[in-house]
């Protein structure tokens, strides 16, 4: 890496306001990849006519009728956070006060 190309982070290790970690940024997509994404287009209005049917049918089964108001929840709503990012965390006993354990 030359000296001009150096990430630089700040004192928590993130990146840096105008810094990357990914300077080639996401790879192209290769055109098989390309050609599948294409052809299940044409299948997302099916793919939600079976969301909406599902949670209109009172005889659906309980489970079926929440997995699909979950997956148009997650669509809309976007998913819930599942991690905690312990680097907001400013000390151990902070820490300590939420887990009721030391992480160091």
């Amino acid at each position: 890496m030359k000296k001009t190309d150096e990430v630089v982070r700040d004192c928590r290790g993130r990146f840096a306001p105008g810094q990357s970690g990914n300077k080639a940024g996401r790879p192209k997509r290769t055109q098989a990849e390309q050609e599948i994404i294409d052809s299940m287009v044409e299948l997302v209005p099916g793919a939600v006519d079976v969301l909406r049917q599902t949670l209109a049918d009172d005889n659906a089964p309980d489970y079926l009728r929440l997995r699909a108001a979950e997956i148009v929840l997650e669509r809309v709503a976007g998913k819930p956070m599942t991690a905690l990012e312990l680097d907001q965390l400013a000390t151990n006993r902070q820490a300590e006060e939420l887990f009721g354990f030391a992480l160091i």
